[in-house]
């Protein structure tokens, strides 16, 4: 008898367990996953970056040599992009003529902004040197568009989430297709000039989300554009 208590409260015990189970599912199936709805608020700026940078690779004739002769050529190209956006003139420090000589990071110490804005700016650049493909670098500067408004404030928040928008915008515009970019190179005018094999893409992502921290907005195009032109 006592074997016959023992057998009905074990398979008791074990139904309530097994309908435990089923409902703990089932609640976890009724959550919807958790999404990232984060939307960078200065997005345009980097589709505008990409927009100005597929313009003057798409109208160029020639290859410059030079970087002042380079510089000149792409201010005059970017110049008859668009009446409205003229007046936002970029500029940058001058390049070396010897791109293997300059580092981004001389960029960033000569911004006046804070020390902790200067670092965040310094991590982007750490993170594109350390090439770790596309979809790592987007992973990761969608982590720092979040916890920005915990670091920044006022006009250097501004400024931090529009560098981060150049920052995935340029590294998607420059990156090869089978990292899901879109091979900026190929819309390059001259066509025996297309080789990427000599470019060191890290530091024309580097360039690219700096320019405009020290030229205005289209320093980030300026910036860009003659990187790659004086590595070809």
């Amino acid at each position: 008898m006592k074997r016959r208590i023992y057998i009905v409260i074990s398979l008791l015990l074990i139904l309530f367990v097994v309908s435990s189970c089923n409902k703990s599912k089932e609640i976890t199936k009724s959550k919807p996953a958790v999404k990232n709805t984060f939307t960078n608020p200065y997005d345009s700026v980097g589709q505008w970056h990409n927009d100005g940078v597929k313009y003057i690779l798409q109208q160029m004739t020639y290859i410059p040599s030079g970087s002042n002769n380079i510089e000149s050529y792409v201010d005059g190209i970017y110049g008859t992009w668009s009446e409205a956006v003229k007046p936002i003139a970029f500029g940058f420090p001058a390049m070396p003529n010897n791109f293997d000589d300059f580092t981004p990071y001389s960029w960033v110490d000569s911004l006046s902004y804070s020390k902790q804005f200067k670092n965040l700016v310094t991590s982007t650049l750490d993170l594109f040197q350390s090439s770790p493909g596309l979809q790592v670098i987007l992973d990761s500067i969608a982590v720092r568009e979040q916890r920005a408004s915990s670091l920044l404030s006022g006009n250097e928040l501004n400024m931090y989430y529009e560098h981060l928008a150049v920052a995935k915008y340029a590294a998607t515009f420059w990156s090869p297709v089978d990292q899901g970019g879109l091979n900026g190179l190929q819309y390059l005018n001259v066509r025996q000039q297309k080789s990427s094999l000599n470019i060191n893409w890290w530091k024309v992502f580097g360039v690219d989300c700096v320019g405009g921290l020290i030229g205005g907005a289209g320093g980030y195009i300026g910036a860009s554009t003659i990187s790659v032109i004086m590595q070809l």
